[in-house]
């Protein structure tokens, strides 16, 4: 069976990477055998298995696909700090066992789409990284504002929708 540090460098992230190598994360022989069954392809069965897998990733966060940079970009929606991420952690472990799978549940992303609305989904972690907008790319203001909004800041949801409707007529913000 894999060790602990063959497990996180088999991470597709290298912010989850990263993370977990920082806290000093350790798997269990349970979750190592999981983990390392899904990230070697051979698919185990782990519907209500739920695997604890820290991730920095927090509420107001650009992500993207490790495997895609940049080009589906959203906003974390979910655990605004460690706190928050602890205890729906928990619930999904406790009081949720046997209703979702550990792969997908933790995540909320509302991603930009091309129209300028946002649709949501449940990306496994381990599979984000934090996306970078350059200048000039017409999703920056957009994903900016929203961003700001979920960590509370200043910004207003008018604002959003200002640049919402903009981006979906492609004109310059």
């Amino acid at each position: 069976m894999m060790n602990n540090e063959e497990i996180i460098a088999l991470i597709p992230s290298r912010a989850v990477r990263e993370y977990l190598r920082k806290i000093g994360h350790r798997f269990d022989e349970r979750e190592r055998e999981l983990l390392s069954r899904y990230l070697t392809g051979e698919e185990p069965t782990y519907q209500g298995d739920y695997v604890s897998v820290p991730n920095p990733f927090r509420s107001g966060d650009m992500v993207t696909f490790a495997n895609k940079p940049n080009e589906k970009v959203g906003i974390l929606t979910s655990a605004k700090d460690d706190e928050s991420w602890r205890k729906f952690d928990e619930r999904c472990r406790t009081q949720l066992k046997g209703c979702v799978d550990w792969s997908d549940v933790a995540t909320r992303v509302e991603f930009l789409m091309g129209d300028g609305t946002f649709s949501h989904s449940h990306p496994n972690p381990l599979y984000l990284e934090y996306a970078t907008i350059p200048d000039g790319d017409p999703r920056k203001n957009v994903l900016e504002i929203a961003s700001e909004l979920l960590r509370g800041t200043e910004s207003s949801v008018e604002l959003l929708q200002m640049y919402c409707k903009q981006y979906a007529n492609g004109k310059e913000q």
